[in-house]
């Protein structure tokens, strides 16, 4: 069993905050996962018909 050692879990952890672009906004990752959950919601009640996706 292979054990992940403490550099490659703050490797991980870090992938959240990554830059990304949603709407022509500059976010982190983890709050563009929320915003693009949030716009698949919206499509489904029928508000919207295009989900955000985030861009690198």
């Amino acid at each position: 069993m292979s054990e992940i050692t403490k550099e490659q879990k703050i490797q991980l952890l870090g992938i959240s905050m990554l830059d990304v672009v949603v709407n022509g906004k500059r976010s982190p990752l983890m709050i563009a996962a929320q915003q693009t959950t949030s716009s698949l919601a919206k499509c489904f009640s029928g508000e919207v018909r295009h989900i955000s996706y985030p861009e690198m």
